[in-house]
């Protein structure tokens, strides 16, 4: 399976339409969960290495808007944020037509 890089006008679009959004982190014991303020969340979005849509467990989460910062080196470095299910259906498919 290919990799679904985001833009972050893309990334926004999949956020829900709240002021807090949710993201898990993965604490190495198990994922540790909190709700972030949007602009900060979109401020990490702006800030981000990379963007993508994560896989089949992060959606059944609804998690699937998986963050990496700039000098991630491990997996506890990633945020995954709460996401629209009917936005990453449709870039997945956008994105898959691209690849």
């Amino acid at each position: 399976m290919s990799r679904k890089i985001l833009t972050i006008e893309q990334a926004i679009d999949i956020l829900p339409q709240k002021e807090q959004i949710h993201c898990f982190i993965n604490a190495g014991f198990g994922l540790v969960g909190a709700d972030w303020n949007k602009e900060k969340v979109i401020e990490t979005l702006k800030d981000a290495e990379v963007v993508e849509i994560g896989g089949e467990q992060c959606k059944a989460l609804k998690h699937a808007l998986v963050c990496i910062p700039k000098n991630a080196k491990m997996q506890s470095d990633l945020y995954f944020f709460e996401s629209r299910v009917d936005k990453i259906d449709y870039y997945e498919e956008l994105l898959g037509e691209q690849q």
